[in-house]
Parts: structure tokens; C-alpha cells; sequence
């Protein structure tokens, strides 16, 4: 959905933050403290989105969920 490069970090584990499984394989529990960093065109629009997926526990986020 974006250009930008998105990374979240946690505890020095780096991924790519536009891979849901990803993310995913951070395991970051309620109250983890994540580090997100976009970088390109859109990276305002990119950070904004993965903020609120992250604030919202996922709870968008569909099995059947997948890019194109």
C-alpha cells in the first residue's frame, strides 16, 4: 500500500513493518515499547497507519487479509 521503507523495532530486532507476520514475530505484548522509523515519499501516511494498527492490537487485521 506504501512506497516508504517501514521498520519497527524492538529490543534491537528489526523488521520489515509493512509484513504483518513480520511484526508478528516481534512478539510485542500489551505495553512493549516499539520503535516504528518510515523512511520515502508517503512515510507520514506509512507511520500513521502502522501506529494506529499497532495502538488498536491489530484487531483489523483479517486471516484472509493479503496485498494486491
Amino acid at each position: 500500500q506504501f512506497e516508504s521503507q517501514v521498520d519497527v523495532i524492538k529490543d534491537g530486532n528489526r523488521v520489515d513493518g509493512k509484513s504483518i507476520l513480520g511484526v508478528l514475530t516481534l512478539v510485542a505484548e500489551q505495553g512493549t515499547d516499539l520503535t516504528i522509523e518510515a523512511r520515502g515519499r508517503d512515510a507520514e501516511d506509512a507511520l500513521s497507519a502502522l501506529a494506529g494498527l499497532v495502538e488498536q492490537g491489530f484487531d483489523e487485521v483479517q486471516a484472509g487479509t493479503h496485498d494486491g
